[in-house]
């Protein structure tokens, strides 16, 4: 029943945030300010050159023997530095809050911080040809506050973005497969 509680206290902030900004129209930029849509795609671009810290909601119907919903809540902070004029390093972490219901018979509701994934890109300054991209590791950390939210293993892999191009088609892929660093039990 807490866990429930939780997840409806989690969905009320969440929706008393977005709902209000919901079909709003961006005043036109002034002159010597930046351009919104620039702004957006900044924004959806994980390599771009600006500080942002997105939250992502979602909820996952289904879950468990009784189909009940998984609320799930990456707050994804993104933080830049500059190495030189020709390169930046970027950093970008996901932390995954979860509202998990029962997932066997007779278990009960989990609430807590699932594992935390985190990446480094090296990343030109500018964009060649209308190309950005972005490559560095991933590192999966077991961070789960409870078993059932997290996989208790270290992980990693390469990761490689090239998420805009000059036609604003969006080409975003992990490079694969992950390496897995397993604690015996």
């Amino acid at each position: 029943m807490r866990a429930l509680m939780r997840f409806l206290v989690a969905a009320t902030v969440t929706m008393l945030v977005v709902l209000p900004t919901w079909g709003e129209t961006p005043a036109p930029a002034a002159p010597g300010e930046h351009d919104p849509t620039d702004l957006a795609k900044k924004l959806a671009n994980p390599i771009s050159d600006l500080v942002s810290v997105p939250f992502q909601a979602n909820w996952n119907a289904g879950v468990g023997p009784d189909d009940d919903t998984q609320f799930l809540l990456n707050i994804q902070p993104v933080v830049p530095f500059t190495l030189n004029k020709d390169w930046n390093l970027i950093t970008r972490v996901i932390v995954p809050v979860l509202g998990q219901p029962p997932l066997t018979p007779g278990a009960s509701a989990t609430f807590g911080l699932g594992d935390i994934l985190g990446s480094v890109f090296f990343s030109p300054s500018t964009a060649k040809n209308g190309l950005t991209w972005g490559v560095g590791p991933a590192l999966s950390l077991p961070t789960g506050s409870d078993p059932t939210l997290g996989v208790s293993d270290l992980g990693g892999r390469p990761d490689v973005r090239h998420p805009e191009t000059e036609q604003g088609v969006d080409l975003r892929s992990p490079v694969e497969p992950d390496l897995v660093v397993r604690r015996r039990r």
